[in-house]
């Protein structure tokens, strides 16, 4: 059964806008790219590595190893995709120091840790 609505799936340097593809399709696309599809949930940790260690002991499998930028705006943020039970996309975040960026701006992105500011 194709989907009425369009996905979106974000690739290296690229946005590929997929269509009226059946779920077997998606999920071997989703498969072939190691990234999530259209769908995903979040969530913020302190520490990346207990956190990682803690869900693979767990059972749940990572897609890939946690990315940690070192360059740019958001140097000091780690992120990694795993997948839950039933297979959907969740991403954990984790800048416990905060990112490259707060150093020169006053301005902060909304954080889960501080949703109010």
């Amino acid at each position: 059964m194709a989907s009425p609505n369009g996905a979106v799936a974000a690739l290296p340097d690229t946005i590929k806008v997929v269509q009226d593809m059946t779920p077997n399709e998606l999920r071997a696309l989703k498969e072939e790219t190691g990234r999530p599809l259209g769908e995903l949930i979040g969530g913020d940790v302190d520490d990346m590595d207990k956190a990682v260690s803690y869900l693979k002991a767990k059972g749940l499998k990572f897609l890939g190893e946690p990315t940690k930028m070192t360059a740019g705006p958001s140097a000091g943020e780690t992120w990694g995709y795993f997948l839950s039970p039933w297979g959907m996309n969740l991403e954990l975040v984790s800048y416990p120091q905060g990112k490259a960026y707060q150093k020169e701006y006053k301005t902060r992105l909304w954080s889960a840790k501080d949703p109010g500011k």
